[in-house]
């Protein structure tokens, strides 16, 4: 993941507190939230300037996990 955080390079700048979790192999990356806790799980494009056009995916990431176990 953290070849994905270097990839994105400014984007994690304009995101204080991303991890990134995954993405969709284009433009796209999923990512936690860290600066709220329990972290958000989010869509965020890699032209996006700021938070606020993240998609919420799920409310923390252990809800978005136990989805995929379905």
């Amino acid at each position: 993941m953290l070849k994905l955080h270097d990839a994105w390079d400014q984007g994690t700048e304009i995101h204080p507190g991303v991890a990134i979790i995954g993405g969709d192999g284009s433009r796209e990356q999923l990512v936690l939230d860290l600066r709220t806790d329990p972290a958000p799980v989010l869509l965020v494009d890699i032209t996006s300037s700021r938070w606020d056009s993240a998609i919420r995916q799920a409310h923390r990431g252990g809800n978005f996990t136990f989805n995929f176990e379905d």
